[in-house]
């Protein structure tokens, strides 16, 4: 088993107007700067906004002559950027030109190399999921006789239920990949929605359920292991790390007579860590 931890600070460019400099309320109260200020240390995001511009090249504020803020923005290389422009575009002054907002918008954000590189091995990945259209983890909790009650969770459906008297929920994916991964999340559905979202839509179940660990008993694991694979859930799940790897490790994998089908892949918020089965292997579990 090889783990790979990497903790290089995300950089996040913010592109825009007045919203995104932060008229009326300053750059310290800016989104940006209150984004910062909730992803803390292991993120910079930096505001690259400027009141009153345009996409539109021969609008009446173009962001590209903006040189300081355009430059800044280009030369930040960041890992993410946020890019809210447009509204000052539908001013009436700028009519005229907005037969030529699509491609000036396509400039802007035309990707490099790079950048087209993360587009195409997204759309290839998507491409080459494997589906089973046929599972549907609601149906098998109906089979079961399970009761639970209907929810939502930014548009896709969830089962809040009890298991073994801890309150659990489960958000199903819209369609589901062969295997029926789940992702095993201690912590509430509201933090770290981007990690929640990215597995969604890679065909992953997402369950809440903060199981007691007493570290000498492993029966509320297990119970709780067996509920959902029993329902048709995938016998590797995909975990959290929410503190020291080594301690996680240790005690997600909790039944040693089974050691192949439960290492887990584990997600850190703030770090990249990948676990994978083999040392020689660099191939993802899912």
């Amino acid at each position: 088993m090889a783990v790979f931890v990497g903790k290089a600070q995300t950089k996040i460019t913010c592109v825009g107007a007045s919203i995104t400099e932060g008229y009326g309320v300053g750059r310290q109260y800016s989104f940006p700067g209150q984004l910062q200020m909730m992803l803390g240390n292991n993120y910079s995001v930096l505001n690259c906004g400027v009141s009153g511009t345009t996409m539109l090249r021969k609008g009446g504020m173009p962001y590209w002559n903006q040189t300081q803020r355009y430059q800044e923005a280009l030369n930040s290389n960041p890992d993410v950027v946020f890019i809210d422009l447009g509204g000052n575009d539908a001013k009436y002054e700028n009519r005229d030109h907005w037969n030529e907002l699509v491609q000036d918008s396509r400039d802007l954000i035309h990707p490099n190399v790079p950048g087209a590189g993360l587009m195409a091995k997204r759309l290839y990945e998507q491409l080459k999921l494997q589906w089973d259209n046929s599972f549907d983890i609601f149906q098998n909790l109906d089979t079961a006789g399970v009761e639970y009650t209907a929810s939502n969770y930014k548009g896709y459906e969830c089962a809040d239920l009890t298991v073994d008297g801890e309150s659990t929920k489960i958000v199903k994916p819209k369609k589901t990949t062969t295997g029926h991964p789940w992702f095993w999340r201690q912590q509430p559905l509201e933090s770290d929605s981007l990690i929640i979202t990215l597995l969604l839509e890679r065909g992953f179940h997402i369950i809440y359920g903060n199981i007691p660990n007493y570290f000498d008993n492993a029966t509320p694991w297990d119970n709780f292991y067996s509920f959902w694979t029993n329902k048709g859930l995938g016998e590797k799940i995909v975990w959290e790390e929410l503190g020291d790897a080594d301690l996680v490790i240790k005690n997600v994998i909790w039944s040693p007579e089974e050691p192949t089908a439960r290492v887990p892949v584990i997600l850190s918020a703030g770090e990249t860590v990948v676990l994978t089965a083999e040392p020689s292997t660099t191939e993802p579990l899912y």
